[in-house]
């Protein structure tokens, strides 16, 4: 398991609304440091849930599956999203 340098997810305040999840921090210099070492277009990372409660964060190795079959030249590649997906039905606002 690899843990991320230079951000890490926190629980909320206690009076946060419910609709906060988490908090994230970022030390800029180490977290840009991290990411220049990966050298990838697109770095994933889960929240995760500690047994005593606290969240932290884990670096996720994305291996493209061989499987996938190769799209013909005309077609858009959409095998990352452009943009990240948002549910309007599940903002409380």
């Amino acid at each position: 398991m690899e843990f991320p340098k230079g951000i890490m997810a926190k629980k909320p305040p206690e009076n946060a609304p419910d609709f906060v999840i988490a908090k994230i921090a970022v030390k800029s210099i180490d977290f840009l440091e991290y990411l220049t070492e990966k050298d990838k277009e697109w770095v994933n990372f889960e929240i995760l849930r500690s047994r005593a409660g606290n969240f932290y964060m884990k670096f996720i190795e994305w291996k493209q599956n061989d499987k996938r079959k190769a799209k013909p030249d005309n077609q858009p590649d959409f095998s990352e999203p452009s943009e990240p997906f948002i549910d309007y039905e599940e903002i409380p606002f």
